[in-house]
Formats: C-alpha cells, structure tokens, sequence
C-alpha cells in the first residue's frame, strides 16, 4: 500500500524538529486526513499490514526470518542460501546498531544541561552539529 505519507512527513519535518515535545496522536490527527493511498484501499487490506507487522515481530521472536520478501524459514531448518542471507542481514544490523550506538555516545557528550543553586533546571547546550 503506497501513500503520501513521506511528502506529508518531509513538509512537517522541520515543525517536529522545532517542537518542545509533540504527541504522536495528535500528528497522526494532521496526518491522516492528508493521507492518499494509490489505488483503492480496504479495511481488510490495512487490517492484514497490521497483523503482517505483528506477525512478522512473532515471527522474529522465535528464530523464523524473512530470507527473501515474504518468504520465512525457521533458522534450523534454512538452508545454507538461507543462512548466507541471514548471515549478511545480521552483519547489516551489527553496523547499523554500532551506529546507532556511537551517535548516543555522541549526544551523551555533547549535550550540556544546568541547574542553578537550589537544584532547578535553568537550561541546556547543544552543539550546533546537532541541530541540523
């Protein structure tokens, strides 16, 4: 199911950023009502994304993975095409969470936070890199 969801999200982007905290309800109250989908859409359709989703996190959780779009085998039984696929992903996912943990590594040092004499929050630094 293709939507405009991206060109929605990019025009509110810079909104999010500058929000001192935002509800995701109420983005998905502006966000809906924009929302196209190409072609028609039915409950049942959106309903089976849903429980794909669900279905593929259950999945995940006990060792049975995707080895090609929409294709799944239990970890013991693939086969060694399977596993090399498998085995690629994970190297993927190590880089992506090392990079992931660096860029938290980097906010931890960077952001600076100050409180006055009697204990209460007056205000905090954060390097302009960040912001942009």
């Amino acid at each position: 199911m293709k939507s405009n969801l991206n060109k929605i999200f990019e025009s509110m982007l810079n909104d999010f950023k500058m929000s001192n905290g935002f509800s995701i309800e109420d983005a998905l109250d502006e966000i809906m009502p924009q929302i196209q989908f190409e072609g028609r859409v039915t409950k049942s359709q959106m309903a089976r994304q849903i429980i794909r989703g669900a279905l593929t996190t259950l999945l995940n959780s006990k060792d049975i993975y995707s080895y090609e779009k929409g294709k799944f085998v239990s970890i013991e039984n693939a086969d060694e095409q399977q596993l090399m696929h498998f085995l690629e992903k994970a190297k993927r996912d190590v880089e992506a969470a090392d990079a992931r943990k660096a860029k938290a590594e980097e906010k931890m040092h960077q952001i600076s936070m100050a409180w006055d004499e009697e204990g209460h929050f007056v205000g905090f630094v954060i390097p302009e890199a960040m912001t942009i």
